[in-house]
């Protein structure tokens, strides 16, 4: 869900946090193909996307965005893949 729904959800028993990430390159690579924009372009999102993204969960949960404890599962999509990741999210959903 994302937006600090780990926070905001976080008395609730039948909640899975997952926090993704990839490697920098990757997440440009990323957004050139999926998006088609031209490298420049995406790296300026992904910079603006991620100073976004900090800032909001800072200031409305006091939380660092991408800390480990603040998630029960963070999963390296870049390395894994986009399909194991999700039979990796599946897997441990199933579990609970």
């Amino acid at each position: 869900m994302g937006r600090g729904a780990n926070h905001i959800l976080e008395k609730r028993g039948d909640v899975l946090n997952i926090f993704l990430y990839a490697p920098r390159d990757m997440r440009l690579k990323r957004i050139t193909q999926v998006y088609h924009v031209p490298e420049e372009q995406a790296e300026k999102a992904l910079r603006d996307t991620d100073r976004d993204r900090a800032a909001y969960l800072k200031t409305y949960t006091g939380q660092v965005f991408g800390q480990a404890e603040n998630y029960h599962l963070c999963l390296d999509s870049g390395t894994l893949g986009i399909e194991n990741t999700v039979k990796i999210i599946e897997a441990v959903y199933k579990t609970l």
